[in-house]
């Protein structure tokens, strides 16, 4: 996978001055700072940390072999962090789905029971906010 000409993680940078990649470039952005956390995009950060790293990898084959273990673990801890942002990704979603089909379930339930499953859901809230 390339990244396209102008790639940024920040919506509010344009940049017509990158050069077209070639068959085997990998375009490495200018640094663009991030004015706010709600711009950064974590998914594509991910992705072009791991090909950066994987692009030195390639072209480390002539260097130490220490330097070329340095970027076989910046490979390793950007993959890792990757399985660490979809399953966090699939809890969310598992949450929502499990969420939504309690709040059908109460659409259905007596009064009663949805006040007694209020009562507990908001002392767990409580609770929790208390920990944090």
């Amino acid at each position: 996978m390339f990244i396209k000409k102008g790639y940024n993680s920040n919506p509010d940078f344009e940049a017509d001055t990158a050069p077209e990649p070639d068959d085997h470039a990998l375009i490495v952005p200018d640094y663009t700072p991030i004015l706010s956390l709600e711009s950064l995009n974590i998914k594509e950060e991910l992705l072009f940390a791991y090909n950066t790293a994987k692009k030195l990898l390639v072209q480390s084959v002539n260097d130490p072999l220490n330097q070329r273990a340095q970027t076989v673990n910046s490979v390793a801890k950007v993959l890792q962090h990757i399985v660490e942002l979809q399953e966090r990704l699939h809890n969310v979603e598992s949450l929502k789905e499990i969420e939504q089909a309690l709040i059908e379930a109460l659409k259905q339930a007596d009064e009663e029971t949805r006040e007694a499953f209020l009562t507990m859901y908001k002392g767990i809230l409580i609770t929790r906010e208390n920990l944090q």
